[in-house]
């Protein structure tokens, strides 16, 4: 009986609410009135764009280090902060590296802040999820905007990379994930 009473006052409740939400309707008379609700929902949407893949040159040992980068372009609709995640396909921890059957080459990650050159570029990791404050405000991939906001720079330093590996072609992806931070 108790459980049928909670169960009542319960859906007595639920329903009371969704009549708060409801239109109401005016009566016939000197003057009616007529109630609405009016709602929106807010969405904040982000977009990584822009990017292009690095194809790094032909490594010779004793021939320094090989850097390549990729622009980036980050929209965010709602605030120009953002955290962006890095990982690799060939996850080596807080590492990343390029393999070819059981070879690996270890390679550098970084990111640059201010694509426009006065941010420094920032070491990346796989256990670091980074804070960057450039997101464009126009969803166009920052072809109307200031250029790109950031871009990504990957560097095989030739002190870090083995000898006696195979010839061929070494690997890697890397994906980028971006959320929102207001």
């Amino acid at each position: 009986m108790k459980l049928m009473k909670l169960l009542s006052a319960t859906c007595a409740g639920v329903m009371a609410a969704a009549s708060a939400q409801a239109a109401t309707q005016g009566i016939a008379g000197p003057t009616s009135t007529g109630t609405l609700v009016v709602t929106m929902d807010v969405l904040e949407e982000v977009k990584i764009s822009n990017l292009v893949d690095i194809p790094l040159t032909q490594y010779i040992p004793g021939g320094g280090n090989i850097t390549g980068s990729s622009p980036v372009c980050v929209y965010y609709n709602n605030a120009t902060q953002y955290d962006i995640t890095p990982t690799s396909a060939n996850s080596a921890g807080p590492g990343y590296q390029m393999i070819l059957g059981a070879d690996v080459i270890p390679y550098a990650v970084e990111y640059q802040n201010d694509a426009l050159g006065a941010g420094a570029y920032s070491a990346m990791n796989e256990t670091t999820v980074y804070t960057v404050n450039t997101a464009t405000s126009v969803d166009d991939d920052c072809v109307t905007a200031t250029g790109d906001t950031s871009d990504l720079r990957v560097t095989v330093t030739d002190t870090g990379s083995p000898l006696g590996v195979a010839n061929g072609t070494y690997t890697d992806t890397i994906t980028l994930v971006v959320v929102p931070n207001p």
